[in-house]
């Protein structure tokens, strides 16, 4: 059907990959995989590859993307955009849908961990005393750390030689808010000492 319409309209940029199945071999070509990434950039108003952390797994519907993503990236879109843009520093945790390896993947936790700990500014072990899941979870690594096993479990895995207290990690009346305020002072103010 296809090469039929392609013949009986050849001025029309006939985009292969909305029709209910593309040719054998068709995504094969990395021409066609990147014009689905054009197209789904457009359809989707990506303006940059942070953008794309946000897409729901559900907004790929009727694209002509999940055939692709079934077939060459195990129906990730974190893989087929980490082959697109190789070069681009991917951050796997803060994606909406990941498969299940990456969840387990422990360079994955170590580079969410260090991320919240330069955006928190965490400087000493004793910081993460006033983390919440709450704080993990806006910052996108709400679903990974509890993967995990949990924060104390985490941090054990990225920091083995640190002898964490489990009973402060997992302590409530943290006041992580007012670790928040500590935060934005130590931004605002990078010499100042904050107790």
């Amino acid at each position: 059907m296809v090469a039929m319409l392609k013949d009986l309209h050849p001025h029309i940029p006939w985009k292969i990959f909305l029709f209910m199945k593309a040719p054998n071999g068709y995504w094969k070509v990395k021409e066609h995989q990147l014009e689905l990434l054009r197209h789904l950039e457009s359809t989707l108003s990506i303006i940059c590859p942070e953008d794309w952390y946000d897409v729901a797994p559900d907004q790929l519907q009727g694209t002509g993307a999940p055939p692709l993503l079934q077939s060459y990236y195990r129906n990730s879109l974190s893989t087929f955009l980490t082959a697109m843009y190789p070069s681009y520093p991917w951050k796997p945790y803060r994606f909406r849908s990941l498969p299940k390896l990456v969840y387990k993947d422990p360079e994955v936790l170590a580079m969410f961990v260090r991320d919240f700990e330069e955006a928190f500014l965490l400087r000493e072990p004793s910081d993460w005393y006033r983390i919440g899941l709450k704080q993990i979870t806006v910052f996108g690594g709400g679903t990974l750390i509890t993967k995990n096993g949990g924060l104390y479990r985490s941090l054990l895995k990225v920091y083995p030689t640190i002898p964490w207290d489990k009973k402060k990690i997992a302590g409530k009346g943290k006041r992580s808010s007012q670790w928040i305020m500590v935060v934005c002072l130590r931004k605002i103010f990078p010499d100042l000492v904050v107790i």
